[in-house]
């Protein structure tokens, strides 16, 4: 039976539920687990204070409690002689910095907006508790299960009181007049409660399923500890039983990357293992690796890490053509050429060189696949550890699915191939990995053979929200190999690109500040005011109106607590640059004429007059588009132009319209006015 948590009902859970008003059950509920949440409290207390951010405040040094009621006050006093001073595109509330977000500053730093937050750490300290030991036979379970009821009334309990204070904050929201960042904090703490509640209807069914599970598997025979934290991976994955399905999946790839195509809900995924960077050393790496080779000849294996050892460690004049800076050149070298053994100088080559010259003919081909192999594994292990800052050991499938689940909270889940973490069953064994979609599109060597290609107004706009977002999760190796492009055709049968679907993002999430990620050899750019300026307004809204909570909440079972407060020191970071941008801009079109003072505040023109000065070279030097744009991709600065004539045209346009609709829409709100109070 396939058994998919997207499948089951969402109502919550009868026996465990917490009624807050019923205080004779909560109270022996709370005695019953008394010693585990006083130790969440006493965490929480100086977690929460660590982890309380400010998603769309523009003045990052005030204090989350003390001005709220001042700021309240003043709001009322001087909203009208604030509103008629300020230029008029404040008035026309088409800016992200306006008088209402002072409003959304008073909201983010409310009781209720403080009290969501106190329940999201006091869950995160929970589930950071170690599990009871897995037991090896099903009888022990016994032991464990008064601890396992505990932890299932002490869930219910916080889930409830997480639930209750999202619905308060919401209740508080929605009686403020409301600006755009608050309207999509509003959408976003509803969807994100509705992730929670049917997380706690399915939480006590998931532990006993996932404990279930891991009986008798390898962690449980090693007396590997787990977290609940590591359960909760378990209830946010997708569960298919290929088994009862009658289902064989199909093998792809060799025996060292193995993946699974399988079909699920009338579409072809593809499921991958969960993967690791290597822990140790190179010459440690040489020898593990050779185990999955069955058949390869020791000697092989021994003369490789000799080879290797001595270009790491030889001195400098022993290796003759090796000096300091270049000791893997060679293993880089031979990775990369096509003609493997040949054209190797025996005489003057590095001893790798010479070693893998040496190979009889009958064993070179399950060489070259194992040497690069090892390469694969010591190229990952480096990059993940020195450029993206992701520890040895540290888990790189589920930094897809943060990346997916990520995109879909801000609202631009479209840009990456779907990704989640999944348990699988299949011939008997319980497999967990990462299942992912078909991407689909074209790759560069396409966009390469139509230059021509049109570039839809949505691909555009993606390309240049995917530096920003790719900042933002650290991702430190997208290029231009990494997503795929959608096409279709236009009226005169031209290519026009409609999209982007990014996929290998394993890079990402590690502990990497602004500063290092953007370190030379990463593909991570300069955060610019042009950049910044350039985004679509609705990501903008989206990234100010995330919340650092929020992010812990949605990625607790995916990343660590380093790796989070990293993400949520990025946001911060991001936000800040993003709140000086637009305040610039604002006070340098304040001086213009009303009608240049309108064009300016048009998204699309900003796009259009920042890709003519990415294109004939005048945008900010510091930003490199080398992830989206390049000289083949950016249509021509004669069509760029053109553009921007076409569109300022339709600004005045569009504004009448606007001006026009919203003249009607009060005239109808007078009438149903009038018409009420004569009834009354």
């Amino acid at each position: 039976m396939c058994f998919d948590r997207k499948s089951k009902t969402s109502e919550v859970i009868q026996s465990h539920t917490i009624d807050t008003g019923a205080v004779g059950v909560e109270a022996q509920t709370e005695q019953s687990i008394a010693a585990p949440l006083q130790t969440v409290q006493n965490e929480t207390v100086t977690k929460t204070k660590k982890a309380d951010v400010s998603a769309a405040t523009t003045d990052a040094s005030v204090s989350v409690h003390s001005k709220a009621v001042e700021r309240t006050a003043a709001l009322r006093k001087t909203e009208e002689t604030v509103e008629r001073d300020m230029p008029p595109v404040y008035v026309l509330g088409q800016s992200i910095i306006d008088i209402n977000s002072y409003r959304d500053d008073i909201i983010v730093a409310s009781d209720e907006m403080e009290d969501v937050k106190n329940k999201i750490m006091m869950l995160q300290s929970f589930l950071s508790n170690p599990m009871p030991p897995f037991a090896i036979v099903p009888e022990d379970e016994a032991k464990y299960k008064d601890e396992l009821e505990s932890v299932k009334l002490a869930m219910a309990m916080m889930y409830n009181k997480l639930l209750t204070s999202m619905d308060s904050w919401l209740r508080m929201s929605y009686r403020l007049p409301k600006s755009t960042i608050t309207t999509v904090r509003i959408t976003m703490v509803r969807n994100l409660k509705s992730e929670i509640t049917e997380e706690a209807s399915l939480f006590a069914e998931n532990m006993t399923e996932y404990r279930r599970s891991m009986i008798g598997s390898p962690e449980a025979i090693k007396g590997e500890s787990k977290t609940w934290a590591e359960m909760l991976t378990y209830q946010r994955s997708v569960k298919i039983d290929l088994d009862e399905l009658g289902q064989q999946p199909e093998l792809l790839g060799g025996a060292t990357s193995e993946v699974m195509k399988i079909h699920y809900n009338d579409k072809d995924l593809y499921f991958k293992q969960e993967d690791e960077t290597y822990v140790g050393t190179l010459l440690d790496m040489i020898r593990d690796i050779a185990r999955e080779f069955p058949g390869l000849d020791e000697a092989d294996v021994e003369g490789f890490r000799s080879a290797m050892d001595r270009e790491l460690h030889a001195p400098v004049e022993e290796l003759g053509l090796i000096d300091e800076g270049s000791r893997y050149e060679a293993f880089y070298n031979l990775y990369y050429k096509k003609d493997f053994y040949y054209n190797i100088d025996t005489k003057n080559g590095t001893p790798l060189e010479k070693f893998v010259a040496s190979i009889p003919a009958a064993r070179q081909k399950t060489f070259e696949a194992y040497f690069k192999q090892v390469y694969k594994t010591f190229n990952q292990q480096g990059i993940a550890e020195q450029s993206a800052g992701i520890a040895q050991g540290k888990n790189l499938s589920r930094r897809n699915v943060a990346t997916s689940r990520m995109a879909s909270l801000m609202g631009i889940g479209d840009m990456f191939a779907e990704s989640r973490t999944a348990v699988i069953k299949v011939n008997g064994k319980t497999l967990r990995g990462n299942l992912m979609e078909d991407a689909g599109g074209k790759d560069i060597t396409y966009v390469e053979r139509h230059l021509q290609a049109r570039y839809s107004a949505t691909a555009e706009d993606q390309l240049l929200i995917l530096p920003v977002f790719d900042l933002l999760c650290g991702q430190i190796d997208r290029h231009l190999g990494n997503y795929m492009y959608l096409t279709g055709e236009t009226e005169n049968d031209t290519t026009e690109i409609t999209g982007i679907k990014c996929i290998d993002n394993d890079m990402s999430f590690g502990c990497i500040s602004l500063d290092k990620a953007k370190k030379p050899g990463n593909q991570l750019k300069e955060l610019t005011r042009g950049s910044l300026h350039a985004l679509p307004p609705k990501f903008k809204k989206a990234l100010m109106s995330m919340d650092g909570a929020f992010l812990r909440l949605m990625l607790m079972d995916l990343l660590d607590e380093d790796e989070l407060d990293s993400l949520v020191n990025r946001l911060e970071k991001i936000q800040e640059a993003l709140t000086e941008a637009e305040q610039f801009y604002k006070q340098n079109e304040a001086k213009l004429s009303r009608k240049r003072r309108r064009e300016k505040e048009d998204p699309e023109l900003i796009k259009l007059e920042y890709l003519a000065s990415f294109r004939n070279g005048t945008a900010e030097k510091s930003l490199e588009f080398s992830t989206s744009f390049s000289s083949y991709i950016l249509p021509g600065l004669k069509t760029i132009n053109s553009r921007i004539k076409a569109r300022k045209k339709e600004v005045p346009k569009e504004l009448k319209k606007k001006a026009a609709e919203r003249k009607m829409q009060e005239q109808e709100e007078n009438k149903q006015l009038k018409e009420e109070k004569g009834k009354k």
